[in-house]
């Protein structure tokens, strides 16, 4: 990848690329992901946050994140890391990066990427932005590049703008509509729990919510409806006990709320494109 002033790193992430151990880590600057397709459970300062598909995740220098889980699976992702300059009460993007912000704006970017939640829907922009912008820089390299360093950097310019604006609406949506704040609370309750069988009517209800408002909402937050969202926590609670346990796949099914090991294994290779002894089997390889 070509370096390019103010950006620290940058990259694309695929579905079928090996599954990694996410540590615990740092990054030198404001990193912002993009995912597009899995979803994952990454955590900062040991606070977990669902990732669904649509989001945007960003996190700053000093705040400690990784992974919830023990591998993580490829996924379609993007991300970049911009340079900062200043301290942890002052900082700004870094002249290296040529966005001439006046310190009005530096002012309101550091409020708003200063909210505790770091996990927000991207919107449409940041999903088109992130990638042309990783791909812009690569292209520096090439002879076949139609990049330019001007071009480059205002997509960086205009990906900063987005993504200020997509953490901006994600956190009013999510503070100040109670229907939001119900399926969130929804959405919390089935990431801790997801064994639980309620039809679609039945979890409308709970929220005070008839079934199409409750799956909009559900869809808006999670990029998945409802009965998917709920199905994609029992895959990652079956991951989960497949890694750590040698039980049989039919009491792990029965554990995650599956009714059968059939529809378990079904709804598993939507997931992961694999069955869940061959995940297993994996997982036991990367291990030794």
């Amino acid at each position: 990848m070509a370096r390019f002033p103010g950006v620290q790193a940058c990259g694309h992430w695929r579905p079928t690329e090996r599954a990694i151990r996410l540590e615990s880590h740092r990054n030198p600057g404001l990193e912002l992901v993009s995912i597009a397709t899995g979803g994952r459970r990454w955590q900062v300062g040991g606070v977990v946050e669902e990732v669904p598909p649509g989001s945007l995740f960003f996190t700053l220098p000093w705040q400690d994140h990784g992974s919830a889980e023990p591998w993580e699976p490829g996924s379609d992702l993007s991300w970049i890391v911009l340079q900062l300059a200043g301290g942890e009460a002052d900082w700004r993007f870094h002249p290296d990066l040529g966005l001439h912000t006046t310190p009005a704006e530096d002012q309101r970017l550091r409020q708003v990427f200063s909210i505790p939640r770091h996990s927000h829907p991207a919107g449409p922009l940041v999903p088109r932005l992130l990638p042309e912008v990783v791909d812009g820089i690569g292209g520096l390299d090439s002879a076949s590049g139609t990049a330019s360093p001007l071009l480059v950097r205002g997509l960086i310019t205009a990906l900063v703008a987005a993504a200020a604006a997509a953490v901006s609406a994600g956190s009013a949506q999510a503070s100040g509509d109670p229907n939001q704040l119900r399926v969130r609370q929804w959405i919390a309750a089935i990431t801790a729990d997801p064994t639980h069988d309620d039809s679609l009517e039945a979890m409308a209800a709970a929220c005070g919510l008839g079934r199409t408002r409750f799956a909009e909402l559900v869809q808006t937050a999670t990029g998945d409806s409802p009965i998917r969202y709920r199905n994609r926590q029992r895959i990652a609670k079956a991951r989960r006990m497949l890694s750590a346990s040698s039980r049989d796949i039919i009491t792990i099914a029965i554990a995650c709320g599956f009714s059968s090991s059939q529809y378990f294994a079904r709804v598993f290779r939507s997931f992961t494109g694999m069955e869940p002894s061959a995940w297993r089997d994996r997982r036991s390889s990367h291990l030794g």
